[in-house]
């Protein structure tokens, strides 16, 4: 149900806040190949129009889970599930765990930030609107113990509203409702 997606360097694609928000990682992670979560990347410093659509989750033993530490409120809105607190497994939607796996062990594996191009179901698709950038955070300058994560969930109208009504419709006719 979910549309496949594909990774790409998260520095070479550049969508809305992408770019400012990459310039801001790669200033506080100085000559580490990550920033650490709180004291030096912070969420307040990225934005009010960038927090509501992001995402910061944990790294649990070694990448066997992921437990999210926050989960903006346009994550809530529009995809229609609370996740704060909660690991992958806890979720609604076994697709999203899928995925989740999929692109958090990406982005521990490259210790880079990650760009997830989309590939849709829907025909008309606009690819330039369905991406999730992925960036690692580290306390201890050798492992990715957070990754950071967000997507341009300002536009309502976008292709993201469309592919969680589309899910929850799904699971609606399948319950029997």
């Amino acid at each position: 149900m979910f549309p496949e997606s594909v990774p790409l360097d998260g520095r070479s694609v550049e969508v809305d806040a992408s770019k400012s928000i990459l310039e801001y990682w790669e200033s506080v992670r100085g000559s580490k190949f990550a920033p650490e979560f709180g004291s030096e990347f912070k969420l307040l410093d990225l934005g009010a129009d960038v927090i509501p659509c992001s995402s910061v989750v944990d790294v649990i033993d070694g990448g066997a889970t992921f437990r999210y530490r926050f989960w903006g409120t346009l994550n809530v809105d529009i995809k229609g599930f609370e996740m704060t607190g909660k690991c992958l497994e806890e979720g609604p939607i076994t697709e999203v765990e899928t995925v989740g796996h999929l692109h958090f062990g990406e982005v521990m594996k490259r210790r880079e930030p990650v760009a997830f191009v989309y590939r849709g179901a829907r025909q008309m698709i606009d690819h330039t609107k369905q991406i999730t950038f992925r960036y690692p955070l580290s306390s201890d300058g050798r492992t990715v113990d957070k990754i950071f994560s967000w997507q341009n969930l300002n536009d309502r109208a976008g292709v993201w509203v469309e592919s969680f009504e589309d899910f929850w419709q799904a699971k609606k006719d399948s319950d029997g409702a």
